[in-house]
């Protein structure tokens, strides 16, 4: 297995005989802990000391990540490589697992964005740790994030009420933006599943529309699944039911907005729809639950699930530019420029790109850009500054 030019490989040897014995003597702490390398396809790349452990980079990766996932000895816990960390220095993102019920206790680490590359070591702590106070520790960090206390709220809203926290059984990973959203292992996937199949919205209708990139009960919603993990649930509109909240939209997170025009077919004309919709991905292998600014699955007025033509909108801003593009542009540019495809804040009139020249907590100052796409062409730009006080 070649060394990935990308991996940060220490120019320590790893053939020098006493430091591949204390190398083996790790491996084989962790095998009693019930995770085999042994028949996987792995290859040590560098051993260290303070603490002592390896990097190894491993094609079945996946294979040692379930492993963790169910294992009894281990839980999930982000915790940091004590002392100066080289992978936080390369900013490499990763799931952490931790030994239970030990002093000195073991922790692997598993690269979620250089596939393959692992790491185990042992901890200097003598504390010995409990898997409930890892998961404790592990909800209250994330409620420290915006992104996590919106889409719990989200989905607090449902009917029964969805408590996000009743669900989280490891790998929890808060992203960035509620697009991104929330990512982790669900302590029962099957039971998850069945409460987003139950919710209802405000007036006993079903609050999700489920599928997956394989059913044929409903083809274009299926299509709409094709980046959906196992099964998707999305949020359904239903403009005449009122199920959706009626207000002036974040200026702060991007949340589109139908013009007043276009508005004023469902409500009165200075008020406005929000667009966005919840986003549920439910698997036995990890689920993420999110945010679309812009949701595109209704109802009609013959209790028809449709998708409407803001699926434009959601898939070439939210989809091919924030969220296929990541990794190949600078997240600045993902966050600030959004493109502005024909849909409902335009009235499917016009089309361009909106930048976010300065954006703080309460405020943003932002130049939009549009040409008309019917009738006469013509094109204008518009200067705003809009806030919260």
């Amino acid at each position: 297995m070649a060394n990935d030019p990308q991996i940060p490989i220490s120019p320590v040897s790893v053939y020098e005989p006493s430091m591949r014995k204390d190398a083996n003597q790790v491996k084989l702490r962790l095998t009693a802990a019930g995770v085999k390398l042994d028949g996987l396809n792995w290859k040590l790349l560098n051993i260290y000391y303070n603490p002592l452990g390896f990097d190894f980079v491993c094609g079945d990766y996946q294979r040692v990540l379930r492993a963790l996932d169910t294992s009894r000895n281990f839980a999930m816990d982000d915790a940091d490589m004590p002392g100066s960390d080289p992978w936080r220095h390369s900013t490499v993102l990763w799931v952490g697992y931790s030994e239970l019920g030990k002093p000195n206790h073991l922790h692997v680490d598993i690269a979620i964005d250089r596939p393959g590359l692992c790491r185990v070591y042992v901890s200097p702590s003598k504390q010995v740790l409990e898997r409930s106070r890892i998961h404790t520790a592990m909800i209250a960090t994330a409620r420290d994030s915006k992104v996590y206390r919106k889409i719990a709220q989200r989905l607090a809203t449902l009917n029964p009420p969805l408590n996000l926290e009743d669900h989280i059984g490891g790998r929890l990973r808060v992203g960035a933006t509620v697009l991104d959203g929330v990512g982790f292992l669900a302590s029962d996937h099957a039971a998850l599943r069945k409460a987003l199949e139950d919710s209802t919205d405000a007036n006993g209708l079903p609050a999700f529309a489920k599928g997956s990139r394989s059913s044929r009960e409903h083809w274009p919603l299926s299509m709409s699944f094709l980046a959906t993990e196992g099964t998707g649930f999305r949020q359904i509109w239903r403009p005449a039911g009122g199920d959706r909240p009626v207000a002036t939209p974040d200026p702060r997170a991007n949340d589109p907005a139908m013009d007043e025009d276009f508005a004023g077919n469902f409500a009165a004309a200075n008020l406005t729809p929000d667009l966005s919709a919840l986003h549920c991905g439910v698997s036995d292998v990890g689920c993420n639950i999110h945010i679309d600014k812009m949701g595109f699955v209704i109802e009609d007025a013959y209790g028809n699930v449709i998708l409407d033509p803001d699926l434009v909108g959601h898939t070439v801003n939210e989809l091919l530019w924030k969220t296929n593009l990541k990794g190949y542009l600078p997240l600045w540019v993902l966050n600030h420029i959004h493109l502005l495809p024909p849909s409902s804040p335009f009235n499917f009139k016009r089309t361009g790109i909106s930048t976010d020249i300065i954006k703080g907590d309460s405020y943003k100052v932002s130049l939009t850009g549009s040409c008309a796409v019917f009738g006469q062409f013509e094109c204008s730009g518009t200067f705003s500054v809009s806030g919260r006080f």
